[in-house]
């Protein structure tokens, strides 16, 4: 059954059972409140179900005309026992943790809080994986080539990888796509090459690049000399 919209407030709720020779029974109360408003807005992002590269999410919401303040949550469990992240005056609508979360699962939610100073429900929570970012390590020489190697991501992920001769990345001399943690590349030209990697979903969808390496390689003839004096910089 479902009645007609209701204000706040607290009710009783009357039930009786009628038999098929229509003799009624006794009534059964229930008593409740209704705590609805404001209701709360809607999630963005991070999505439900959502997996997330940076190691600072971005939350989103809706904007709503009844709030002059938002309640945010962040948890690792959807029972919200233990909160990490609480926010009971927040007036944005975009929020990035001011510290790095832990690769792992969490969940938020965000409440309305209005003019009158009364907070309403919490929004249905949104659960999302925050994925460890593969991070490079430092090349080897192997056979002529360039290898380099690099943490596992999640099964059915593959990766690009884009080496460059200048940090944004406007004058690119390799970009690949491979399904191992692994690229071996021919013997770039010496002095400084930036280096930057993204995991892509089976479904296609990339992540952003994670930080920019740079890295000061000496000439192809000098490598089996200078093996210790490659310089591997992380800028961003």
């Amino acid at each position: 059954m479902r009645g007609p919209a209701l204000p706040d407030g607290d009710y009783v709720m009357r039930v009786r059972g009628i038999d098929p020779r229509g003799l009624e029974g006794y009534d059964a109360y229930h008593s409740f409140r209704l705590h609805a408003r404001p209701e709360p807005p809607f999630l963005a992002r991070p999505g439900q179900q959502a997996t997330v590269p940076e190691k600072l999410p971005t939350f989103e919401w809706t904007e709503s005309t009844a709030a002059t303040a938002y309640h945010f949550q962040l948890a690792e469990d959807e029972r919200f026992s233990s909160v990490l992240l609480d926010l009971p005056d927040y007036t944005g609508t975009r929020l990035i943790p001011d510290r790095s979360l832990a690769p792992g699962v969490y969940y938020w939610r965000v409440a309305i809080r209005d003019d009158a100073g009364r907070q309403g429900p919490f929004s249905d929570p949104q659960r999302f994986r925050l994925l460890p970012t593969p991070e490079v390590g430092s090349p080897e020489a192997v056979e002529g080539e360039l290898v380099f190697r690099w943490s596992a991501a999640l099964p059915g992920q593959h990766y690009q990888v884009q080496l460059a001769k200048d940090a944004n990345f406007q004058d690119i001399v390799v970009d690949r796509q491979v399904d191992e943690p692994r690229l071996a590349i021919p013997w770039p030209e010496s002095g400084f090459n930036y280096l930057r990697m993204r995991t892509i979903d089976p479904d296609g969808t990339a992540a952003p690049y994670g930080p920019t390496q740079r890295i000061d390689l000496p000439p192809k003839n000098y490598w089996p000399f200078t093996l210790g004096a490659v310089l591997v910089l992380i800028l961003a």
